[in-house]
């Protein structure tokens, strides 16, 4: 076997080993889709080390801009893991997400010990076939305008301090305030309105032309119990399916969201890991 970067003319076979574990490669697909395989300034482009068998490509060890690490292949594929340390050494590492065993050869490739990171989970995984859903909703669900921007900032803080354990410092806040800006027009998010009032988010973090993956579900704390996010989720997923979407995968952050999203009818399909370190680090450096 070999190992080597990615390079134009791989992105079919590329797709097709991701498709191959669809659930834990969202992510992996949406970037790919995305930026493709060229330089990009973008946080998610990304670059992808191939283990290959002849044309078969075995494991993917991928790296984004902004420091986020995933794969696909097997834990115990020792030299995978080790040139995933060795050639993006000086790069940018936040942390890793996707199967729960992948993300631990990165980490011991790396050197990094479970202490150093501020969030250390491994949730379910649930997946959904968009046919369960019902025809019609009747929930209030709208794309954000302008006069958003201020909820939507506090939103996605608030998400970010209780799912990813982030701390939201000065450069933080100015991030926050770039999100809720693209979000305008990146459509990848929606905020339910009752009685005219916004109650909850849903975002897709990934979407494709067959699947989207959910993230960034929050309802402000004095609404929740109401069944908010439920409902948000649900007609975001029926705007989805209108245009060919047929399925949708997301990993839950705790027990009361793994509740809300089985009562739609999503199922438990693996499990997901993630693991963030509070600051980035350079690959490599001491």
């Amino acid at each position: 076997m070999t190992v080597r970067f990615a390079q134009q003319g791989d992105e079919a076979a590329l797709e097709a080993r991701f498709k191959t574990q669809a659930n834990h490669a969202m992510f992996l697909r949406g970037n790919l889709r995305q930026h493709g395989l060229g330089p990009s300034i973008h946080p998610h482009g990304s670059r992808y080390l191939l283990r290959l068998d002849g044309r078969h490509i075995h494991g993917v060890a991928a790296l984004t801009r902004g420091g986020y690490a995933m794969g696909l292949g097997d834990a115990d594929d020792l030299p995978l893991w080790t040139a995933f340390a060795t050639r993006f050494a000086g790069h940018l590492f936040r942390g890793v997400t996707g199967q729960p065993a992948m993300a631990g050869a990165v980490r011991a490739a790396l050197g990094l010990e479970p202490h150093r990171f501020s969030t250390d989970e491994i949730t379910p995984l649930f997946r959904l076939g968009l046919d369960r859903l019902p025809s019609v909703t009747d929930a209030d669900l709208r794309a954000p305008t302008e006069a958003d921007l201020a909820i939507l900032g506090s939103w996605l803080a608030g998400f970010d301090a209780e799912a990813l354990g982030v701390k939201i410092a000065p450069d933080h806040a100015a991030g926050i305030a770039a999100r809720a800006e693209a979000a305008l027009s990146d459509d990848c998010l929606r905020l339910l309105f009752v009685a005219g009032r916004p109650v909850a988010m849903t975002r897709f973090n990934a979407q494709l032309p067959d699947m989207v993956q959910v993230g960034g579900v929050y309802t402000p704390p004095d609404l929740r119990g109401r069944g908010y996010a439920r409902r948000a989720v649900a007609a975001h997923l029926i705007q989805a399916r209108r245009r060919g979407v047929h399925a949708a995968i997301l990993f839950s952050a705790n027990a009361a969201a793994s509740r809300a999203y089985r009562a739609i009818g999503f199922r438990q399909v693996g499990d997901y890991a993630v693991a963030l370190l509070p600051t980035t680090i350079r690959i490599g450096a001491a």
